[in-house]
């Protein structure tokens, strides 16, 4: 019943990105330099491609999206930046923040 009237989306399986050998988890910030719908819809596309990418939000305000990647060490995240988000000519900037830890929250209430 739930699932016919869409609350539930679907289940998963969460691996340890640690135990995998993905120790490093960051957030890259994205912002555009202009905002024509296909592009963004390009954007976002590729930006979910990323091998490395664990969730891709696109969001309002002064950067357009936020990328969560989980890699093995610095130099990978450094490639995520350069070889799948700088490239893309609609990008104007970039912003990688290291994530110290991460922790599921509680969720809206049922």
């Amino acid at each position: 019943m739930l699932r016919a009237r869409g609350v539930i989306r679907g289940s998963q399986v969460r691996l340890s990105e640690t135990a995998l050998g993905y120790p490093i988890q960051a957030l890259i910030r994205v912002r555009l330099g202009s905002h024509t719908a296909s592009r963004v819809r390009e954007l976002f596309d590729a930006l979910c491609e990323i091998p490395s990418a664990l969730r891709v939000f696109h969001v309002a305000g002064v950067d357009n999206f936020l990328v969560h990647v989980a890699v093995r060490d610095p130099e990978a995240l450094r490639d995520v930046v350069l070889e799948h988000i700088t490239v893309h000519p609609v990008v104007r900037a970039t912003e990688t923040q290291l994530l110290f830890e991460v922790r599921d929250g509680q969720g809206p209430s049922i």
